[in-house]
Formats: structure tokens, sequence, C-alpha cells
């Protein structure tokens, strides 16, 4: 299968260029040999039939979700609260400022 976009030097020079790397010849060398083996080794993927699998969203049949059913919580009553708070401001519990 050929590819839509071949990485060359000279377009490694101009991304290099865009994100401001300076890149010596070594450099350029082995970011082109080490794209040709990762094309190497992923067109295996371009050998896998597709044809008629549908799409998934998740890599498994069935999603796990892991997360526990919503329970009721125990609250506690605002007027008890503020009963037992040592200082108060209408409705609100006031306490001492931590960081300064």
């Amino acid at each position: 299968m050929k590819h839509k976009y071949e990485l060359t030097e000279e377009n490694i020079i101009e991304l290099a260029d865009d994100i401001m790397l300076e890149l010596n010849e070594e450099e350029i060398e082995d970011i082109a040999s080490t794209n040709d083996l990762m094309k190497q080794k992923f067109s295996k993927v371009f050998d896998i039939q597709t044809i008629g699998v549908s799409a998934m969203h998740y890599p498994l049949e069935q999603p796990h979700t892991f997360l526990r059913e919503d329970e009721p919580a125990r609250n506690i009553d605002q007027k008890f609260v503020l009963d037992n708070a040592p200082q108060v401001s209408g409705d609100f519990v006031v306490i001492e400022k931590v960081v300064k």
C-alpha cells in the first residue's frame, strides 16, 4: 500500500525548523531510518482483513463499568451543624484562614 505522505529528509528538516530544532545529518538519517522501520512494522496492520467487521466503540464486546451504584448517604441537618459550629455567619460556618 502506498502511503500518501512520504517523510523525506527535506520534510524532516522543514518540520524540525517549524518546531525550532536544529538537527545534524546523523539525527536526520536516524529519524528517516526509524520512520522506515516503523512503516515496515506497521504494514502488517494493513494486511488485517476488516471487510464485514463492524466498528466498535470499545475494544471489548461489553464495556466494563466499575463505578458503584449511587446510594443515598446520611446527611447532617444544616441547623444541627450551625448550632454546633464555634462561629457562624448567616448560613455559613466561619473558619480561620489557613493559608496566609
